[in-house]
């Protein structure tokens, strides 16, 4: 039987997925509700009494919603149950159609945290107010995230391998060394050229991604790694503590470096190998957010200028 009633909590259950009571089905025990009899149901319906009628023997035979009382077809238990299914469905279904779409965004935490939603106001206005936007922190690849339809943009550093998506490059990516507010006047103590030399005898946070000698460009391995983290407020919050220094994206810390929470080891002469750039990715195939691109890319263009 396609109904199934859960007396305890007077819930019907009905298994949509293979749709084994039909809408048409549900619509016609629904006006059962309000009618007093099977002509009236008809005439309701727009339909043929006697197709009706059919259609009204069947449903009872094989889900027990109608009965015949006296002469009349009326609803039994299940079928007043059903109704109130019915009535929820539908009012879902119109709220579901006067409903803005959904465009969503996936990116990592804390870029999620400076960037996109302090500036969530000036998309909704870019966009013209037009889509309710999620913001997503994936656990899977971006990439898988994109092409499964689970995610309409991505917002990273870095570029797509995957050639069913294109990207656009915003800025790029300025990485920095930190350390723990605690060492600031030790450090203003010590010339430029020494600063980085000192810093490689302290404690070192190192982003568990990342290998530090090529990062850094140096000639032999940290050895002195105080904390591994997977991510990038993590490593904020070891230095910000006082486990080690490390490096960074610049608008990572951007608010901790001015509330004086941490402090910039400036080096001049520090090579930083990266290539990154802050990056929009989108899935080709995809019109919709195909369309949005050029005003994805002014309103990050935007924010990032009013961050820097």
């Amino acid at each position: 039987m396609a109904v199934d009633f859960f007396a305890s909590s007077n819930i019907l259950f009905v298994n949509m997925s293979k749709f084994e009571i039909s809408p048409e089905d549900c619509l016609i025990t629904l006006e059962f509700r309000d009618s007093a009899s099977l002509r009236e149901v008809a005439t309701r319906l727009n339909c043929d009494p006697s197709a009706l009628v059919r259609k009204v023997q069947r449903i009872a035979s094989e889900h027990g919603l109608l009965e015949k009382v006296k002469g009349r077809w009326v609803l039994t238990a299940k079928g007043h149950l059903l109704n109130r299914w019915t009535e929820d469905s539908l009012v879902s279904q119109k709220r579901l159609l006067e409903s803005k779409p959904q465009m969503r965004i996936g990116t990592t935490m804390w870029l999620s945290e400076q960037v996109i939603v302090p500036y969530y106001q000036a998309l909704h206005q870019a966009t013209e107010a037009h889509y309710n936007w999620i913001v997503t922190t994936p656990h899977r690849s971006f990439e898988t995230e994109l092409i499964e339809g689970t995610c309409d943009f991505v917002i990273a550093c870095g570029a797509p391998v995957d050639p069913l998506i294109s990207y656009k490059r915003i800025l790029p990516e300025e990485f920095i060394l930190i350390a723990p507010k605690s060492w600031q006047k030790e450090f203003k103590k010590i010339e430029e050229q020494e600063r980085f030399e000192k810093l490689l005898t302290k404690p070192f946070v190192r982003h568990s991604d990342m290998n530090p000698q090529e990062f850094l460009n140096l000639p032999e391995q940290i050895t002195n790694i105080s904390l591994t983290v997977d991510n990038i407020i993590g490593i904020r919050s070891a230095v910000s503590k006082g486990h080690g220094w490390s490096v960074v994206p610049r608008l990572a810390v951007l608010n901790e470096l001015e509330a004086d929470e941490l402090i910039e080891i400036p080096y001049g002469k520090l090579k930083v190998l990266t290539q990154n750039h802050l990056s929009l990715w989108w899935l080709r195939s995809r019109k919709e957010p195909q369309q949005l691109v050029g005003k994805m890319q002014q309103w990050l263009l935007h924010s990032l200028a009013g961050i820097k």
